[in-house]
């Protein structure tokens, strides 16, 4: 009986049979819809939004006057100065809050100083207005 080495063409056809399927299964896992890309570009986007606002909130918070109300008006130069957001970007409402776009987010600063991040599309809310509001 001779030795022989190497492979037969049926093992080398099974090895190549499972490399394909092997590399389908890979390619599904790495940019199916619950795949690993994907999964990545929804952690990026959430720790960008959250920075986003974590970055103006510590700018509210250094925007407050002694009695620890919201100075509306430094706010809006700290926001310039600080995260170089132009001053004609910035809308404010007549009770004082801000919306403005930063890092491709738009962002609403209440008076009472909370920050929130408007999701796509979202327009921020119009307050209400209320008796006494405005002054003549």
């Amino acid at each position: 009986m001779k030795n022989k080495k190497g492979l037969t063409l049926i093992s080398l056809i099974v090895a190549i049979i499972v490399i394909i399927i092997l590399s389908a299964v890979s390619v599904v896992v790495l940019t199916g819809e619950t795949g690993i890309v994907r999964q990545a570009d929804k952690s990026k986007n959430i720790t960008n939004k959250a920075e986003a606002k974590e970055r103006v909130q510590v700018e509210v918070m250094g925007n407050r006057d002694k009695t620890g109300n919201l100075d509306v008006e430094e706010l809006k130069k700290g926001l310039e100065k600080n995260l170089e957001i132009e001053n004609s970007n910035i809308e404010e409402y007549y009770d004082k809050s801000l919306t403005f776009p930063y890092k491709d987010y738009d962002v609403k600063v209440e008076t009472n100083g909370e920050v929130t991040i408007l999701e796509e599309g979202e327009n921020p809310p119009i307050p209400e207005l209320k008796v006494g509001d405005i002054e003549f």
